[in-house]
């Protein structure tokens, strides 16, 4: 298992076709990465009960949520599509779930040289984008609007989507002692100018270093606040600078969207369809459904909250956020080593809020390695001193 992930956190970031849509290529890849660790450990009777209940309820209540969502109201010849859209993210869902469950039972597993993996991949991204600063690279073609004078896409083709992919990687330098490569991811997501990576990199360093002692939360919280106060400040003087690319005005008309009837997209056609705010429209309805209603040109959200709850209603969404919680009541406070995985998640969970990182290959695999070995029983990793350290005090 540990070849497996070791090879896919190098590959998975860096492949590319030419002529292919690489976002749907990465994905494909790191799927079938978690399906092989998963099929593995079900072949070898390795997997272990999950503790994560809220997780298995909210997988479950998926199926519901399809079975209760909408047609499609599409037909191929004679054929009714149905929730034809739910299938294919349903699938990954339970993938991936087996693949997280997985590495959680993994008792042998080579925790740190994972994370070596990830810090010298994130590394090599951050050397990329470095050199497409200083237009330097002719391999890589970004297909950023706001950045394309820069070409600042590293291999992920674009700034915030390599901006997130960077950051959730610093809390995992400044653990392993890599404070050169950390300043050079650093660095790299600045120059991005991701607006969100840059908050969620900042704020998930703010809560590692809290976590440590009473000395250094008061230090953490003076350093937000100064910085909030520079935030405000920088927006009253160049309000042009920080821009939410319409994502805001968009956020609102999803939330009033959740508890509006459906309309088809039909002249003349009386509305036929009812509401459905507790159960959602459907897992992977947003998609193919936002866009045209509304006659955007997002096709995600850019918020996977609040798709979530357009796709799976008040109850998926609370189902989510329980899931989330129950990986900080596991891990919050446990030892240095849990609060740095902790870090690096909280890092994409808040970068979640502003971009659509769990429908991108690269961050897709890395957010579920994280989540596996956070859910690692405390003391699994032998190879670990900072667990064997609080296991033996324990």
């Amino acid at each position: 298992m540990y070849r497996i992930i070791a090879l896919s956190l190098f590959i998975i970031p860096f492949v590319s076709i030419v002529g292919q849509d690489i976002r749907e290529l990465k994905g494909a890849l790191a799927f079938v990465v978690m399906l092989t660790i998963g099929l593995l450990s079900v072949y070898k009777g390795k997997i272990k009960p999950f503790s994560n209940k809220w997780a298995l309820i909210l997988v479950g209540f998926v199926w519901l949520n399809i079975m209760l969502s909408p047609s499609s109201g599409l037909k191929l010849g004679s054929i009714n599509l149905m929730q034809f859209w739910s299938w294919k993210p349903f699938c990954y869902i339970l993938v991936y779930l087996l693949g997280i469950m997985a590495i959680s039972s993994a008792t042998k597993l080579n925790t740190k040289g994972i994370l070596k993996g990830m810090v010298y991949a994130g590394f090599v991204m951050a050397l990329l984008v470095i050199i497409q600063f200083f237009c330097l690279d002719q391999f890589f073609r970004s297909n950023g609007q706001i950045h394309e004078q820069w070409n600042l896409g590293g291999s992920l083709g674009h700034p915030i989507f390599v901006g997130a992919f960077m950051a959730m990687i610093v809390p995992l330098a400044v653990y392993l002692k890599k404070r050169f490569i950390a300043v050079i991811i650093v660095s790299a997501v600045l120059v991005t100018q991701s607006q969100v990576a840059i908050g969620a990199m900042a704020l998930s360093l703010g809560f590692y270093f809290a976590c440590k002692g009473r000395k250094q939360l008061i230090g953490v919280v003076i350093g937000l606040l100064v910085l909030a106060s520079g935030v405000m400040v920088l927006i009253q003087h160049k309000p042009d600078y920080v821009s939410d690319s319409g994502r805001f005005s968009e956020w609102v008309r999803i939330v009033d969207d959740v508890n509006q009837p459906i309309r088809p997209n039909v002249p003349g056609e009386k509305e036929k369809y009812g509401k459905y705010p507790v159960t959602g429209r459907g897992l992977g309805s947003f998609y193919y459904t936002y866009h045209v209603i509304h006659k955007c040109r997002f096709f995600q959200a850019h918020n996977e909250y609040l798709e979530w709850l357009y796709n799976c209603g008040i109850i998926g969404v609370i189902l989510l956020f329980l899931a989330i919680l129950h990986i900080y009541k596991l891990n919050f406070l446990k030892n240095e080593y849990r609060t740095a995985l902790l870090s690096s998640f909280t890092c994409i969970a808040i970068t979640a809020g502003g971009l659509f990182v769990w429908q991108l290959g690269a961050t897709t695999l890395y957010s579920a390695i994280l989540v596996g070995l956070l859910h690692q029983p405390l003391g699994s990793f032998a190879d670990n001193k900072d667990e064997l350290i609080k296991v033996k005090g324990e």
